[in-house]
């Protein structure tokens, strides 16, 4: 198992591997509740259970993780270095109502410096992030990969979207026993009616809407968006991502 740095301030602690800069383990505490929003691969802990030639995230898939690019790389495992690296812990700093920490990625980002810096409030449940690239060159799509743990569905809402699509080809593997439902490519107006491959039409802000299936879709910003917004309630918590 890779190294840990443990994070905690009141009513909230986490968890940040040094392999890849996972968040794992993130619990909250509020009024006498205490919930685990993010979700926790199965396999995780279990020696051999990802062969070594996949991507290093992928043993340890969990949370929260930041993507530079992501997506493919052709210079780094899927995701980048960001989310297969490895991150050390240059500071950490106590203060009267929670902690900051600052870690740095051993490897670069197409040149880039990479900084993460998480902060941690007593009485906030949040985890406050910021991801620094210094120099370098190019340009990347970037992203993080957050998880929900919500095995009783979610309602999902998102910030105004121009449009939606689906990838040229599905994910679907029926080697290994997993499909894909919906229709691809496809491009759609709204999350509600997205087209199956069938033919019908599927509300895609409800989680899930199908069993065991494996799809992607992805929603666009307007180019003159500023911030965004994802959230999925569930039936003991609202998780919300604003970036």
């Amino acid at each position: 198992m890779t190294e840990r740095f443990p994070l905690a301030a009141a009513g909230i602690s986490l968890a940040v591997t040094a392999t890849g800069g996972l968040i794992d383990e993130l619990w909250i505490e509020r009024d006498g509740r205490r919930i685990r929003p993010l979700h926790r691969a199965p396999w995780v802990g279990q020696p051999h259970a990802v062969p070594t030639s996949e991507a290093p995230h992928l043993a340890l898939l969990s949370g929260d993780f930041f993507c530079a690019p992501f997506g493919a790389s052709t210079e780094a495992p899927p995701h980048g270095w960001t989310a297969n690296g490895h991150w050390s812990q240059r500071s950490l700093d106590r203060t009267d109502d929670g902690v900051e920490a600052v870690f740095d990625l051993a490897e670069q980002v197409q040149g880039a410096a990479a900084e993460k810096r998480i902060v941690l409030r007593g009485g906030h449940p949040v985890v406050y992030q910021v991801h620094t690239l210094r120099g370098g060159r190019g340009r990347i799509p970037i992203a993080h990969h957050a998880m929900i743990h919500a095995p009783g569905g979610a309602a999902l809402a998102f910030s105004p979207k121009d449009f939606g699509q689906t990838p040229p080809h599905d994910l679907g593997s029926p080697g290994d026993g997993s499909r894909s439902v919906l229709a691809y490519p496809q491009r759609f107006e709204r999350l509600d009616a997205v087209r199956l491959a069938s033919g019908e039409t599927v509300d895609a802000s409800r989680y899930p809407f199908a069993q065991r299936h494996e799809d992607f879709l992805a929603l666009f910003d307007p180019p003159a968006a500023a911030i965004g917004w994802s959230a999925a309630t569930t039936d003991d918590f609202v998780f919300v991502a604003i970036k």
